[in-house]
């Protein structure tokens, strides 16, 4: 039974099924593509902020929402590639 579940879970990886769940520390010391750390959720909401033109603080969840509700996702993938 658990070599089943192993089993499944080998061919979920190979044929791109799967999905990494990862905690708030995963990221800690990595680097991006701009050799710099990636920003917390503080500065990823004030870069979200700056890119819509506005000088508010808002909670992160709250930004993606607008970004979301407001047909800017582009917009919002492309703030995250950059800093990812």
């Amino acid at each position: 039974m658990f070599d089943d579940a192993i089993n499944k879970i080998i061919d979920k990886l190979k044929f791109g099924d799967a999905i990494l769940f990862t905690g708030a520390g995963f990221s800690y010391g990595m680097q991006n593509l701009n050799n710099l750390q990636p920003k917390g959720s503080e500065e990823l909401s004030a870069a979200l902020i700056k890119k819509m033109n506005q000088d508010i603080i808002l909670p992160l969840k709250d930004i993606v929402d607008y970004y979301i509700s407001s047909e800017k996702v582009s917009d919002l993938i492309d703030v995250l590639e950059d800093e990812f």
